[in-house]
């Protein structure tokens, strides 16, 4: 009876150790790019979820028409960047480091990925 109070507490520290797969710390995600004779200098990251679309983050276009991400995203899915009234969806994967170049002038036919991920959104 006396070893009772020992198993107890030792069942108590066993239970409330703390899981390592879920405490896993994931990779920033990079998305940046250049988009050249965009007439809105705002680019939006904007998580398309199943019911609703919710904005991430927004950054400018700087004069040479780059611009850039970091992200902790983790949530692997469609991502949508939009520019003005021109957007492009794109496939997201923690840690990706995915590179976007084109033309507003001709936005969806200009498209271009590159980096980790690019296969993928290049089909897209």
């Amino acid at each position: 009876m006396r070893l009772f109070p020992f198993l107890f507490i030792a069942v108590i520290l066993i239970s409330c150790r703390e899981n390592k797969q879920e405490s896993k710390v994931l990779p920033p995600t990079h998305v940046g790019g250049t988009i050249k004779n965009s007439k809105t200098d705002v680019v939006f990251l904007k998580k398309d979820g199943l019911f609703e679309i919710t904005t991430l983050d927004s950054t400018r276009l700087d004069p040479s028409g780059r611009f850039s991400f970091r992200l902790d995203i983790h949530d692997t899915g469609y991502y949508l960047l939009s520019v003005g009234d021109d957007y492009v969806k794109t496939y997201l994967l923690p840690g990706d480091s995915l590179g976007l170049y084109g033309d507003a002038m001709n936005f969806d036919k200009s498209l271009r990925f590159t980096g980790t991920g690019s296969e993928v959104n290049n089909y897209l």
